[in-house]
């Protein structure tokens, strides 16, 4: 994926809109892509969990301390029922 195929795309959403009107457009693709990746990255944070890997192996590699892994990627009570049956296709 390429910045500019990303330009192109807001761009031909609203391609009468005025500037102001692409930044808006922009700011909806980027927080798409925001959720995007702390679900890619969730997925495979929970692939090493499930495979034995401890939050401070996973916060080592991620480059960041254990309490940030945990913090960011734990599963809260909340969490797991507010996701039940979402369907991550």
């Amino acid at each position: 994926m390429r910045v500019g195929d990303l330009i192109e795309r807001v761009t031909a959403s609203h391609p009468d809109g005025d500037a102001l009107r692409h930044l808006s457009d922009a700011l909806a693709v980027s927080e798409l892509l925001d959720d995007l990746s702390d679900r890619l990255l969730g997925h495979f944070v929970q692939a090493v969990r499930d495979a034995g890997a401890a939050w401070a192996e996973i916060g080592r590699s991620m480059g960041v301390t254990r309490q940030a892994a945990q913090k960011r990627f734990a599963a809260r009570p909340g969490d797991v029922a507010a996701l039940a049956g979402v369907d991550d296709r």
